[in-house]
Order: C-alpha cells, then sequence, then structure tokens
C-alpha cells in the first residue's frame, strides 16, 4: 500500500513560521520538543516490549530538530531491521 500527502499553501505556511516573533518561536518550539521526545520515548517503550537482544532498535531512535526557525521536530530509527518489527515479513496467522 502506498499513500501520498499534497500540501497546499506550504510555501506561505513556513515563511509565516520564520516571521514569527522569537519569543513565540521559542515557546513552540519547546512544544515541538517535548512532543517530539514524547513520541520517541512511546516507540522506545513498543520497541522495549521486543526483548530484541542487542538493544539495538532501542539505541537506534533518534530525534532531529533541523530548523530554529520552523517548528519541526523529526523521530526517526535508524536501526538496521527497524523495518522489519514496523512492517513484518508476512502476514501471520494462527489456529485460533
Amino acid at each position: 500500500m502506498s499513500a501520498s500527502v499534497t500540501f497546499t499553501g506550504l510555501d506561505e505556511f513556513i515563511a509565516a513560521m520564520k516571521a514569527l516573533p522569537v519569543e513565540l518561536r521559542d515557546e513552540g518550539m519547546a512544544i515541538v520538543k517535548e512532543e517530539t521526545n514524547t513520541a520517541a520515548d512511546e516507540i522506545r517503550a513498543e520497541y522495549g516490549k521486543a526483548k530484541e537482544p542487542t538493544g539495538n532498535l532501542l539505541k537506534g531512535v533518534k530525534t532531529e530538530f533541523p530548523s530554529s526557525t520552523v517548528l519541526v521536530g523529526i523521530v526517526k530509527s535508524t536501526s538496521r531491521h527497524s523495518h522489519l518489527y514496523e512492517f513484518g515479513t508476512q502476514t501471520r496467522k494462527t489456529a485460533s
């Protein structure tokens, strides 16, 4: 299954974010960082349930904040096998 998202007005939105007063931008960035870190913690908690012996799933969860002027936080998993945990390898069925 594939998905796509189309944004209209994204350039205008980014320009508006860059024009925010510094106090408001800093307050917004604090919220973005808190929510991004919370999301990363929740992902780590789910990965912890997998009881993966090397701990690479947990260690691979990273956060990024690419801009100080645009309120953006990114959570990503950099472990080589995270896609197996996220998407699986095949559809599994049980007898029940």
